[in-house]
This record gives structure tokens, C-alpha cells and sequence, in this order.
């Protein structure tokens, strides 16, 4: 799977067969920025027209099995630019 994340006018790549070595989820920086919009995560499943159960379960799988589509919704949702989505999506793992 490829997740691509449409912030502002620029796509970006994040997982699937792009996704490197050693690259996850900020999961906790997320979760930040949902505190930072008023919302919850609860909330935020609601405006994604999903399940929270499934959300919270796609978040404690470290966000691998989010769709293309549920990650643009966040991308949209939360108002995020292109440095938040990146520093979210884009996370680097030191060995």
C-alpha cells in the first residue's frame, strides 16, 4: 500500500513501497496535534466517517494500515501544512 497525503498544493509519498526503512508514524506528535485542534480522537474518527474502535486500532498499529484515504481526511481534518504532515507521517527511527 502507498499512502499519499495531499497537503496543501504538494503531494507527498509516505508508506507502502516508498516507505523506508527505519520510517513510521509519529503516532504521539498526531495525537498532539488533535489536543492542539479542540478535538479528540473520537471526534476526529467521527469527522472520518469511521468507526473510533478502528481508529484507535489503525493509531496502536502504528498507523501501517491507514488508507491513502483516511490519511488524506487527517491531513484535511486536522488543517495540517506540509511540515506537520511530513514530521507525522514521515518519522524517523534511529537503530
Amino acid at each position: 500500500m502507498t499512502l499519499v497525503l495531499f497537503c496543501r498544493n504538494i503531494k507527498l509519498i509516505a508508506y507502502g513501497a516508498t516507505k523506508k526503512r527505519g520510517e513510521k508514524m509519529n503516532i504521539n506528535k498526531l495525537k498532539g496535534k488533535i489536543v492542539e485542534k479542540g478535538m479528540n480522537i473520537s471526534q476526529l474518527a467521527e469527522k472520518m466517517r469511521i468507526d473510533r474502535s478502528t481508529l484507535y486500532r489503525k493509531l496502536n498499529n502504528n498507523g501501517d494500515t491507514l488508507t491513502i484515504k483516511e490519511a488524506n481526511a487527517i491531513v484535511e481534518i486536522l488543517g495540517l501544512d506540509d511540515k506537520e504532515a511530513t514530521s507525522i507521517f514521515f518519522e524517523q527511527t534511529v537503530a
